[in-house]
């Protein structure tokens, strides 16, 4: 409820929501997508055994790779 209130939506937001997500066709995604998705300035962050997933991330092609720590410093090679 209080989401209504701080967003000022309708009373009846929540019960139309299922609708209109039904209603998103696979053509308006496409476009949105196009519009506001920069594959320049993507950042894919990858978490989990260098090992297991480092090669499968090269095959990607997806530029350079870089290696942080749990602090989120970059780790010298």
């Amino acid at each position: 409820m209080a989401e209504l209130f701080v967003y000022g939506l309708p009373n009846d937001y929540f019960q139309k929501l299922p609708a209109a997500y039904a209603a998103v066709t696979p053509e308006a995604v496409s476009k949105a997508a196009q519009d506001y998705i920069h594959p320049e300035n993507v950042v894919l962050v990858a978490v989990g055994d260098r090992a297991k997933i480092q090669a499968d991330l090269e095959k990607l092609d997806l530029g350079p790779i870089e290696l942080r720590d749990a602090s989120g410093d970059l780790v010298k090679p």
